[in-house]
This record gives C-alpha cells, sequence and structure tokens, in this order.
C-alpha cells in the first residue's frame, strides 16, 4: 500500500464526514482496497459494506462481487450510498446510478473528476491511460460538471448540495474535481409501493 493512497483515502473521507451518521448502513460502490470504508468505520462507527466488479489482492475488506451492472441488494437496503472517483470508469453509468437510487434509502455522494477545460481534458488523457496499465481498462467516460448533473437527472436524481475538491489531493493528478451531494425525485405517478423488487435477485443481508 502506497502512502499516497492513504492520504487521498484520507481526503476523500474530509468530503464525505459531514453526510455520514454512526447509524448509517452504508453501501460502498467501486471500493477498491478498502481504505474509505475502513475510515468511515473507524472513525464513525457505522456500518460499511463494500460492492467491486474485482478484488485487490491488498483490500483491506473484502468486496462483494457483482456485475457493474445489477446489485445483489433489496430495495433501499442501505441509508447512504457512496462512490468515489469510480463512474468515469463505468461503461453503463446510468445504469450503475439507477441502481444506487434503487438500493439506497436517502443520501448518495458521488466524488468525481470534472473536465472543464483543455487541461483537465490532457489530464483525463494521461489519467485513462495509466488506467490502462494499472487496471487493464482503457475505457474512460468524462463528463463536466453539467454533463453530470444532467446524467444525475435523467436518473432521478437531485443535487442537494455540491462542492469543489481541491486539486492538491493528488499532486501528480490536479484535474478538477466535486463532491456531489444526490437524493432521489420521489416520482408523482408511480406509489413506492408498487415499485417490486426483481425477484431474480440474489440478496445479500447487509446487517452482517
Amino acid at each position: 500500500m502506497f502512502k499516497y493512497e492513504i492520504i487521498t483515502a484520507h481526503n476523500t473521507y474530509s468530503h464525505l464526514k459531514g453526510y455520514i451518521k454512526p447509524s448509517d448502513i452504508i453501501l460502498d460502490v467501486g471500493s477498491g482496497i478498502g481504505l474509505v470504508a475502513e475510515l468511515i468505520s473507524q472513525k464513525t462507527g457505522a456500518h460499511v459494506v463494500c460492492l467491486d466488479v474485482t478484488q485487490d489482492n491488498h483490500a483491506l475488506r473484502k468486496p462483494i462481487f457483482f456485475d457493474g451492472k445489477s446489485m445483489p441488494f433489496y430495495d433501499e437496503a442501505f441509508t447512504v450510498c457512496i462512490c468515489c472517483f469510480v463512474l468515469h470508469h463505468v461503461p453503463f453509468q446510468k445504469e450503475l446510478l439507477e441502481e444506487m437510487k434503487r438500493v439506497t434509502k436517502s443520501r448518495i455522494i458521488i466524488l468525481e473528476d470534472v473536465v472543464e477545460n483543455t487541461t483537465d481534458r490532457f489530464l483525463a488523457f494521461l489519467h485513462k491511460v495509466y488506467s490502462g496499465f494499472r487496471y487493464h481498462s482503457f475505457y474512460a467516460r468524462f463528463r463536466n460538471d453539467l454533463d453530470w448533473r444532467r446524467l444525475f437527472a435523467v436518473c432521478g436524481l437531485r443535487v442537494d448540495k455540491d462542492s469543489d475538491i481541491e486539486k492538491t489531493r493528488e499532486i501528480t493528478y490536479p484535474v478538477s474535481r466535486r463532491c456531489y451531494l444526490l437524493s432521489k425525485k420521489r416520482s408523482p405517478i408511480v406509489p413506492r409501493t408498487l415499485q417490486v423488487r426483481r425477484s431474480s435477485r440474489l440478496v445479500y443481508d447487509v446487517q452482517h
């Protein structure tokens, strides 16, 4: 584990902590080695479940595996869902956000790169190449702030609060970033009692 990974995990936690309570049950989507999940548990006492498409041999917390689209949890199984600098690596961003919305009762917190200018685009390109060699996937879909907001809206999510993330978070990758606090837009047409979980879904008990 590299020192910079610990430093960036603490930075990530600093942007999440104001939205997390000790009583929360949290889903960490794309948890990686689990540093952020471990920090949240240690500092708040909240219960954190890790979810990822793969597992790092050095992971502090073993994640539940999924296919990147369909999550193996009941509707509204979690009070909070976090997804930190993961969405730009996802080919099906809309489907994943809709699943986050389905399994979350209250808050969704997205931390993301926000590509707004030529410098950001150049840095994003370098990040894409680096990630390709490190994680064996050269796919990346970066968005600017307006495009992220449009995507959230399409998924029925409202931006309740947002804030800039300091570029000094990673000196070698000083791209623009933002933290978005999202909540569900309740449909006036379809009552929640009629929103049925797919019966074929394998469901984990998030309390254990």
